[in-house]
């Protein structure tokens, strides 16, 4: 599987690893609206991936981000290595959002990202960030945490 693919399953993953407040989905019927700035190629597997199948039991919708402002009932925000401007003030939009920010870049965590992907030999990896997550809401769970290469327990 390609770099990409492998992103893209992840991101389908990680919310079954995430425990989610009330709040987070106006009613049973809603969507688990995923966002994305600066995705690239994962964005199109992502899409490719989502197309038959459901997050949380929930219907998905997937759409690229043009402006740093998130939609409403967004759920899961992507950011790219590429988007740093345009990723950090989104990431910031969505602090105080029940929003599972996950990137790919360096910069991530530091921005607010609760996960990070990164390279170690040649494999997709993750860290994870728990302040982050804490403040909008959300819970990672500790068999997320047992597989992440890092995890941060500080963060902005």
């Amino acid at each position: 599987a390609s770099e990409a693919q492998v992103k893209a399953a992840f991101l389908v993953k990680f919310p079954g690893f995430v425990e989610w407040p009330a709040t987070a989905f106006r009613d049973a019927a809603a969507p688990f609206v995923i966002a994305t700035v600066a995705a690239g190629v994962v964005l199109q597997e992502l899409r490719e991936l989502v197309a038959q199948r459901r997050i949380l039991g929930r219907p998905v919708s997937v759409r690229p981000l043009e402006e740093p402002r998130p939609p409403a009932g967004l759920h899961l925000l992507f950011v790219g290595a590429a988007a740093r401007q345009q990723g950090a003030e989104t990431i910031a939009a969505c602090r105080e959002l029940p929003v599972l920010v996950v990137t790919e870049a360096p910069w991530g965590p530091e921005a607010g990202a609760m996960i990070n992907f990164v390279q170690r030999e040649g494999s997709v990896r993750f860290e994870a960030s728990r302040g982050p997550a804490e403040r909008a809401g959300l819970k990672l769970s500790a068999r997320l945490l047992a597989v992440a290469e890092r995890v941060l327990d500080t963060a902005p």
